[in-house]
């Protein structure tokens, strides 16, 4: 047994374990050399949150612009005083999604798995802090309508949405877009936790069938009683 091995098996006992920090086992290091090799220069932030994305990209260097959208009033809050020393991040109180709209929005006790979208048992019960506390009318926009707006002098686009089971609307939104947008990373459900939402498998063909071939995949949401993964973050590229 080598050195690490050996400490591994003693932190293991209280929840810890020490890995290499590399790209072969980290997805945020191998989505930093992803957008390095394309030389991205705009991030689309779309379900921003109070600005994870965001944070994370600066911490692995992104320089560029970077154009958040995130509907919910206290969640803006903390992202718009997160961003606003940084002149090359801009931040927008509304949603993206198939037309102009109000809707309302149903409120996590966690405030990321908010959904415009009714929540499922599933979800709830892996993880009891999703349960809906309340609802909040927000303001709907469609990425075609803005999109040249935020664009400008831009040309290697990297689109992110992490809409909680509404990443589909945000898509049919942005068919013009997506003409201009050479990698999307979005969050995908293996099995339903929204009402209404896509799956992995209908993500993955209409996304192939729109040109973009599946590149990276990224861990996220696990069942922690069952040690299911219940979603994952796919990252597609328009490869010619």
């Amino acid at each position: 047994m080598g050195k690490l091995s050996k400490i591994n098996s003693i932190l293991q006992k209280f929840g810890f374990q020490l890995n290499k920090y590399n790209v072969s086992n980290n997805a945020l290091l191998r989505r930093k050399a992803y957008i390095e090799k394309c030389g991205v220069d705009l991030i689309i932030d779309v379900g921003a949150n109070v600005g994870q994305y965001g944070l994370d990209s600066r911490k692995l260097g992104f320089t560029g612009r970077i154009c958040s959208f995130e509907p919910l009033s206290m969640a803006f809050l903390i992202l718009a005083n997160r961003a606003k020393n940084d002149f090359n991040w801009e931040v927008y109180n509304y949603a993206l999604g198939e037309k102009q709209e109000e809707l309302e929005i149903n409120v996590s006790g966690n405030s990321h798995s908010s959904s415009i979208l009714n929540i499922k048992d599933l979800h709830t019960n892996a993880e009891p802090s999703s349960t809906y506390i309340g609802s909040e009318k927000i303001k709907v926009n469609k990425l075609d309508s803005i999109f040249d707006s935020i664009k400008k002098d831009c040309n290697e686009i990297y689109l992110k949405i992490d809409t909680q089971g509404y990443e589909s609307f945000v898509l049919a939104g942005a068919q013009n877009s997506l003409k201009k947008i050479n990698t999307i990373q979005l969050e995908m459900s293996i099995q339903p936790l929204y009402q209404g939402q896509m799956l992995f498998d209908e993500l993955y063909t209409m996304l192939k069938q729109s040109g973009y071939t599946l590149v990276s995949i990224e861990p996220g949401f696990v069942n922690q009683k069952t040690g299911e993964m219940l979603q994952v973050d796919g990252i597609f590229r328009k490869i010619n």
